[in-house]
């Protein structure tokens, strides 16, 4: 019975280091166009004890969650931009050289 228990410890530990792992580097990779230590914080991910991985993983949780955000309500305002405006720069420059 120690056996199993302790087989079944050892597997559930390997497999949180693994899921652990794999999150941190799904996090990292996101947005990773418009971060500039995505390399690093993968190989951390990999090398770093697991509870160093966690907090990191929070930490780039909250910044994929910032870049969201904003990029969210870069959107809705540049849509109630070209609302009220009735169209973008790039649109009305179009029409303007098309009438020339």
């Amino acid at each position: 019975m120690d056996n199993r228990n302790s087989l079944q410890k050892g597997y559930d530990e390997v497999k949180d280091q693994v899921g652990t792992r794999k999150d941190a580097i799904n996090e990292s990779m996101q947005y990773s166009d418009r971060k500039d230590d995505t390399g690093e914080k993968v190989a951390d991910s990999l090398v770093k004890p697991k509870e160093d991985v966690k907090q990191e993983t929070w930490t780039e949780s909250i910044k994929n969650a910032g870049i969201s955000a904003y990029d969210t309500v870069a959107n809705t305002l540049s849509s109630a931009l070209d609302t009220v405006t009735g169209g973008t720069e790039r649109e009305q420059d179009t029409d303007i050289n098309r009438n020339k």
